[in-house]
């Protein structure tokens, strides 16, 4: 059986600087940010949300474990200049954002989530990693390259395609019940509804 390694605080952190890195990026439309401004961001994300007790010297080795990973550069290799997501590091957020999809099983509404898909045999490795992200995800499989859920899902659905770069070929139809759903409604172990 496969070990399972368990993230270190200094693992942990240096992700986070890197999701806030990333996070900057995308709201700020721009590739660069001052050290001093991320470490404020970083320090007041950690006493929100993981409510940790980070100092600048274990953000400042996440800084530079990063930058040794080749995720991050600072402009003109000046560390007390910007920071920059390197290509790598882009990359390294994309996968990490991949693992974290998952669905929020809720209450059945009494619908079903069909996902359809036609991807062309030039995406077929991404084609791959959808297919096999839909069954972990808890997708039951229907038919060739249709997949079925009873859970919303066209927020997950949307970041997965955004991520893997299938925007065009992948499309979500809601579904009433319907005469024959009784193996998906044992699949999934939900109750029967009254119609």
């Amino acid at each position: 059986m496969k070990k399972i390694k368990k993230e270190t605080k200094s693992e942990s952190l240096s992700l986070v600087i890197l999701k806030i890195i990333g996070l900057s990026v995308a709201v700020t439309a721009a590739s660069i940010i001052s050290p001093p401004f991320l470490y404020l961001l970083v320090k007041g994300y950690l006493k929100y949300k993981l409510k940790g007790k980070y100092t600048r010297l274990e953000i400042q080795k996440s800084l530079v474990y990063l930058r040794r990973k080749k995720f991050i550069a600072y402009k003109n290799d000046n560390p007390a200049g910007k920071i920059i997501l390197t290509t790598l590091g882009k990359k390294k957020l994309k996968r990490i954002q991949f693992h974290q999809i998952q669905i929020t099983k809720s209450t059945w509404d009494g619908r079903w989530r069909f996902l359809f898909f036609d991807i062309s045999e030039s995406y077929r490795a991404e084609r791959h990693l959808f297919r096999k992200k839909l069954q972990a995800m808890g997708f039951y499989h229907f038919q060739r390259s249709v997949f079925v859920t009873p859970y919303e899902c066209e927020n997950e659905i949307g970041t997965l395609k955004m991520i893997l770069g299938l925007e065009s070929s992948v499309y979500i139809v809601t579904a009433d019940r319907f005469a024959g759903d009784k193996k998906l409604l044992k699949e999934f172990d939900l109750k029967k509804l009254k119609t």
